[in-house]
C-alpha cells in the first residue's frame, strides 16, 4: 500500500515537501535485503536533506509513538520503519525537523550532553545573552526546561515567543503567567496549559476566559477550588459545579444558590465530604433524607443541619455513631438522651465531654467512655473522678489518666501503683506522699530515667535513685527490660 510522507519544520509548520513511493510488495520484499535500505530511503533523503544544513534533530511521528533519529547514523532504522508502515491503509508519515545551532560544531550527542550539564549560572548567562534568537530554540528549550524562571531573563522577543512560553510553562513554570505579556495572559492555549499544572491561576486570567467552560473544567480538573474564580454563569452550570464539587465537596460555596439548593448536585458533594452541607441551602438543611446522607459520610455535619433536626432522636444516633464529637452539635436535649449519648461514646469515649451534667455521673457510660478512651476520665463528674472503679479502669488502661483522679485517689497505693506499671511519667501526677517514698521513685525511675525529675527535692540527691535516673532508657518492648526491670510483681513489694 502507498505511504504519504510529509516532511515540515517544527518551529512554523512550514512544509518541505512529500514523499509518495509508489512500491508493490514484491519490490518491498526485495529492498528487504539491501544493505540500510538505501534505495527506499534515497528518495524520502533527496527531499529533506537539501532543506537541511550540516545537523538536525528530527523526528519521525508515527501511531502516537515518536522516534528519534540523526540522519547520518540510523538510515537502517528508518528504513525498516518506513518499510513496515507500507503494510498499513492510509497511514502519513509526519517527519519534522528541529534545527540545533551550535557554535563549536558539536554532534549531536555531544551537543546534547552539553546542555544536559550545564549549571544554573551558565543557563543564566546564556539566557541574559542579548544576541539569542530563535534560531537557538534547541538551546533555548533545553535551559527553559531546566529551569523554567530564566525565562523571565530572556529578551523581549524571545520572552513573548508562545512556544517558548509554552515549553516553560509545560515545565512546571506555574509562577511565569504573571511576569508574560498581557497578550499571551489572555492567549488560550497559553491559559490551557498553565490551569493545567495550576488551576487557581484561573483566579487571574480574564473575564472571558474565566468564562470559557474548556479553560475552567481544566482549572477545576488541577485544583476544585478554581470554581471560586469561574464566572457566576458557569458558577451556575451543573457540569461544572459537579466537576469540582465531586472532588472538593466544600467547593459547593462557590456553586450558585440555584444549584445549592439543588438535590443531586448537594448530595454529590457529599460523595466526598459530609460537611459540605453548611453550603446548601437552609431549605435543604432542614430535609431530613439529605441531612442523613451529610452525616453519614460525616457525622460531624450535624452542626448544619437545622435546629429541628439536631433535636431528632435518628438523626442524632446516626451522627454520633459515625462520629462520636458530632454529640458536640447535637441539641441540649440529645445531650441529655442516655441511648444518644451512648452511641456517642462507644465511638470515641472523648464525646463524653459534651454529654449533660447528669449523664457525665452516669456510671455505666463513665466505663463505656473509659473502655473507648482511657483520658476520658477527664469528662466524668468530679463525683466518679473519685470512684476507684472507674478511675482503676482508667489508669490500668493507661496511667496518664491519674491526673484527672482526685486527690484522695492519687494518694491511693492501687492506683498509683497500676498508673505507675502503665505510664511510668504518672509519678508527675502522684501526691506528695509518693513522690517522697525512695522505693516508688526508683521502680519508676528505673522503667524510665526521664521521670527523675518528678521526684522529691529529697530524692533527686538519692545515690541509688541518680544512678537509676543517668542510664539510657530502654524501650517497653526491648528484650532487655523484659528480662531485667520491674513488672506488677516487683512494684507491689515496694509498697509493703
Amino acid at each position: 500500500m502507498p505511504v504519504e510522507v510529509s516532511v515540515c519544520y517544527a518551529t512554523t509548520g512550514m512544509q518541505i515537501g512529500k514523499f509518495k513511493p509508489s512500491l508493490d510488495t514484491s519490490e518491498i520484499a526485495t529492498y528487504k535485503y539491501i544493505s540500510q535500505f538505501q534505495k527506499l530511503v534515497q528518495p524520502l533523503l533527496d527531499i529533506i536533506m537539501p532543506k537541511l544544513k550540516h545537523k538536525n534533530l528530527f523526528y519521525i511521528i508515527s501511531d502516537k509513538q515518536i522516534i528519534y533519529n540523526h540522519l547520518k547514523n540510523n538510515l537502517n532504522q528508518l528504513g525498516d520503519y518506513i518499510f513496515n508502515i507500507y503494510y498499513k491503509i492510509n497511514h502519513t508519515l509526519y517527519i519534522v525537523i528541529e534545527e540545533y545551532y551550535d557554535a563549536e560544531n558539536r554532534s549531536l550527542a555531544e551537543y546534547k550532553y552539553y546542555l544536559d550539564n550545564l549549571s544554573y549560572d551558565e543557563c543564566d548567562e546564556i539566557a541574559r545573552m542579548p544576541d539569542l534568537t530563535i534560531s537557538n530554540k534547541y538551546l533555548i528549550f533545553k535551559i527553559i526546561k531546566k529551569y523554567p524562571s530564566l525565562l523571565l531573563v530572556l529578551n523581549d522577543n524571545l520572552k513573548n515567543n508562545k512556544e517558548i512560553v509554552l515549553e516553560a510553562i509545560i515545565s512546571d513554570g506555574k509562577y511565569i503567567f504573571w511576569y508574560i505579556s498581557k497578550a499571551l495572559q489572555e492567549d488560550k492555549e497559553i491559559v490551557l496549559a498553565i490551569v493545567k499544572i495550576c488551576g487557581l491561576v484561573l483566579k487571574d486570567v480574564s473575564k472571558a476566559l474565566q468564562d470559557d467552560e474548556q479553560v475552567v473544567l481544566a482549572a477545576i480538573t488541577q485544583n476544585a477550588g478554581a470554581l471560586e474564580y469561574v464566572s457566576t454563569r458557569l458558577q451556575d452550570d451543573e457540569q461544572v459545579v459537579l466537576a469540582a464539587i465531586t472532588q472538593i465537596g466544600r467547593a459547593l460555596q462557590y456553586a450558585s444558590p440555584r444549584l445549592q439548593d439543588n438535590e443531586k448536585v448537594v448530595l454529590a458533594a457529599f460523595t466526598q465530604n459530609g460537611c459540605a452541607l453548611e453550603y446548601a441551602s437552609p431549605r435543604l438543611q432542614d430535609d431530613k433524607k439529605v441531612v442523613l446522607a451529610a452525616i453519614t459520610k460525616n457525622g460531624r455535619a450535624l452542626q448544619y443541619a437545622s435546629p429541628r433536626l439536631q433535636d431528632y432522636i435518628n438523626i442524632g444516633i446516626a451522627a454520633v455513631k459515625q462520629s462520636g464529637d458530632a454529640l458536640k452539635h447535637a441539641s441540649e436535649t440529645l445531650q441529655n438522651n442516655k441511648k444518644v449519648v451512648l452511641a456517642a461514646v462507644k465511638n470515641s469515649g472523648s464525646a463524653l465531654k459534651y454529654a449533660s451534667k447528669t449523664l457525665k455521673n452516669d456510671i455505666d457510660l463513665a466505663f463505656e467512655a473509659i473502655k473507648n478512651n482511657d483520658l476520658a476520665l477527664e469528662f466524668v463528674s468530679e463525683k466518679l473522678q473519685d470512684n476507684k472503679e472507674i478511675v482503676l479502669a482508667s489508669v490500668q488502661k493507661y496511667g496518664f489518666g491519674l491526673q484527672y483522679a482526685s486527690k484522695r485517689l492519687k494518694d491511693d497505693p492501687e492506683i498509683v501503683l497500676a498508673a505507675l506499671e502503665k505510664y511510668p511519667f504518672a509519678l508527675k501526677y502522684v501526691s506528695d506522699k509518693f513522690k517522697d517514698d525512695q522505693k516508688i521513685v526508683l521502680a519508676a525511675v528505673k522503667r524510665n530515667p526521664h521521670v527523675f525529675e518528678y521526684a522529691s527535692d529529697r530524692l533527686k540527691n538519692d545515690p541509688e535513685i541518680k544512678l537509676a535516673a543517668s542510664k539510657p532508657y530502654v524501650r517497653p518492648n526491648s528484650n532487655i527490660l523484659k528480662d531485667k526491670l520491674i513488672g506488677i510483681p516487683f512494684l507491689r513489694t515496694v509498697i509493703h
